[in-house]
């Protein structure tokens, strides 16, 4: 919830109906003086199965939103809403790769995602909230599902579609992987191994449209 309205008030502020700081941000503000969740309280987000993406993905190509086009980011890249929200393209797309700087990362790490054709597509998109980017999938299929549950479908279709390692599905969600040490030694990002799942990923999103 308080991600939501975090999200709210960015577009709100994107849109000139308000000014100030956002008084629901977390990082940097309220993370200083509320208590972060403990794992059993996190609730997981609604996903759409993996096996209705190819005809979502179809009926959202009718779409040229800048809500779709946001969305169909969100999906191909498999990032957070935030990240894409956030996003200054001139700064942090370049060529074939997204770089989303270390403070827009929960994990406060420097994260590199390799863009598809079908990514790069969607790109410019006038960034908007949670709420709509909700809306917007609601339009295009009856099954439960959330913007940050995409993360999710992508995660699943990964893990049983493709025989690529779970270390570099986790990558491609900017997870980290391995204990501790593991961490700290593993300084590659896999990104060629990253750009090969992307492109499955890609392929397998438009795959409804192959006749």
């Amino acid at each position: 919830m308080r991600g939501r309205i975090e999200a709210i008030l960015n577009g709100a502020k994107a849109e000139g109906l308000r000014t100030g700081e956002n008084p629901a941000l977390w990082r940097g503000h309220l993370d200083q003086v509320l208590v972060k969740r403990k794992k059993s309280d996190v609730q997981h987000h609604p996903a759409l199965p993996y096996v209705e993406i190819p005809r979502f993905m179809a009926s959202l190509a009718a779409d040229t939103s800048d809500t779709a086009r946001m969305l169909n980011w969100i999906i191909l890249t498999a990032c957070r809403s935030n990240e894409a929200y956030e996003m200054d393209i001139d700064a942090e797309v370049k060529g074939d790769t997204w770089t989303i700087p270390g403070l827009r990362m929960k994990a406060d790490k420097e994260h590199k995602v390799p863009l598809t054709a079908a990514a790069l597509a969607q790109l410019p998109f006038r960034p908007v909230s949670d709420v709509t980017l909700s809306n917007c999938i609601a339009r295009h299929t009856n099954s439960p599902a959330t913007t940050h549950g995409m993360r999710s479908t992508f995660r699943d279709w990964a893990g049983d579609c493709t025989s690529f390692p779970r270390e570099i599905a986790e990558m491609a969600l900017a997870h980290a992987v391995g204990d501790e040490t593991e961490v700290a030694y593993r300084r590659s990002t896999a990104l060629a191994k990253r750009r090969a799942l992307m492109n499955e990923w890609a392929d397998y999103c438009a795959s409804a449209n192959v006749s």
